[in-house]
């Protein structure tokens, strides 16, 4: 992809799916933030570098609609599945280690109260409609493809494309995260 195009990449996935915090990610325990770091270390970092408050509650208007439309699915599920709002949380990694050397743009996470257990399902945006997912990965990660001028909801002619890629990306999120349930 040429780096305009990349370039730009980095600015929708930052609008529409929030950023870590450079402050608290530079002052983190890595004291080199530049080097490699392995996939759980990367997920610590992006952890401890959220832009907002609470994982329940991000501030980017696209991951907040995705993580409403996935809480909403989770929640319609049959009566034999434990779900409550606050066990689902939304991390972004846009400009993080995560995203840079493992291609995770934003993940959510999903604590099942009865076993414990964690699942996460990983997101990659991108507006490169020939991208394709690493084929190891491909049962944990969800490609978001939008437009390469960005998308905005407040913009009429938008609205369906936005609505479009929330139930989509929602549907493969939940798909992915009852399927970690069973492993």
């Amino acid at each position: 992809m040429p780096s305009s195009i990349a370039g730009q990449g980095h600015i929708v996935e930052a609008e529409l799916l929030g950023s870590i915090k450079k402050e608290k990610y530079e002052r983190s325990e890595n004291p080199d933030t530049k080097d490699y770091l392995d996939f759980n270390q990367s997920i610590d970092l992006v952890k401890r570098t959220q832009p907002w408050e609470k994982p329940t509650a991000p501030e980017a208007v696209f991951a907040a609609d995705l993580r409403k439309a996935v809480s909403k699915k989770l929640a319609a599920l049959p009566n034999n599945f434990s779900y409550e709002p606050k066990d689902l949380e939304y991390y972004t990694a846009v400009q993080s280690h995560l995203d840079q050397w493992h291609s995770v743009d934003a993940f959510l996470e999903y604590l099942d109260r009865r076993s414990g257990k964690k699942t996460r399902s990983f997101i990659d945006i991108t507006i490169d409609p020939t991208k394709q997912i690493n084929p190891a990965f491909a049962d944990q990660i969800v490609l978001i493809t939008v437009p390469g001028d960005g998308i905005d909801k407040n913009i009429e002619d938008d609205l369906s494309i936005w609505n479009q890629l929330i139930e989509e990306a929602s549907d493969g999120i939940v798909k992915k995260l009852l399927s970690g349930q069973k492993n």
